[in-house]
């Protein structure tokens, strides 16, 4: 994986630090790690990659490079337990007295919700031959949760890529809380062209607030 690859091969900024260590300064200001621990940078990488690795759910990487059986099996199973979430049920499924209850229960260990409400809510819904209704609260906040897991990083690579155009060098001074509003309105908000900003300044007027020009 990438991460790993940083070992063998350190990226730009990696070997301007290493260049600034080496000649005791960096931009005119003079260095001195006589008292800071140094931290072996390979051991952290791989160290790094090792936890990042253990929290994927993927059965492989871009370049098809197997996981470890632990992620490949929990993988499977997080899918097979969706699919009973989401009504994917073989037609048979009534011949079956606990049909599909044991991966709901897993579900709702893994999501943190109430495995007891979410089987008495499944066997209605099966009584019921999958037909919802307002009374299934626990399993509405079962799928509601599903609905939240990330497919993919791509979601998460947008979010950085912004976050870069956002704190420029120029505006090198946003604290995390501006930058973490900028990136959410932008992320999460309508386009710029659709923004009515008339509100938003009358109010800021009308609370005292004033525009500098020029």
């Amino acid at each position: 994986m990438a991460v790993e690859n940083m070992i063998r091969e350190p990226g730009e900024y990696c070997k301007k630090a290493d260049q600034a260590i080496n000649d005791g300064e960096f931009c005119g200001v003079e260095l001195n790690h006589k008292r800071v621990v140094l931290i072996h940078r390979s051991q952290f990488i791989q160290a790094m990659a090792d936890n990042l690795r253990g929290r994927m759910l993927t059965v492989s990487s871009r370049r098809g490079e197997k996981q470890g059986d632990a992620n490949s099996t929990a993988y499977k199973d997080l899918l097979k337990q969706v699919k009973f979430a989401n009504g994917d049920w073989p037609s048979d499924y009534d011949e079956e007295p606990n049909f599909g209850e044991t991966e709901i229960m897993a579900l709702c260990d893994r999501l943190r919700i109430s495995r007891d409400s979410a089987v008495i809510e499944f066997r209605n819904l099966k009584a019921r031959s999958g037909r919802w209704d307002d009374t299934f609260l626990t399993l509405r906040a079962v799928k509601d949760a599903l609905s939240c897991i990330p497919i993919s990083t791509a979601e998460c690579e947008r979010s950085f890529s912004l976050m870069n155009m956002i704190a420029t060098p120029k505006r090198n001074r946003l604290t995390t809380t501006h930058l973490s509003e900028l990136m959410f309105a932008s992320i999460m908000g309508p386009p710029l062209s659709k923004f009515n900003p008339s509100p938003f300044a009358k109010a800021w007027l009308t609370r005292g607030g004033h525009f500098c020009c020029g």
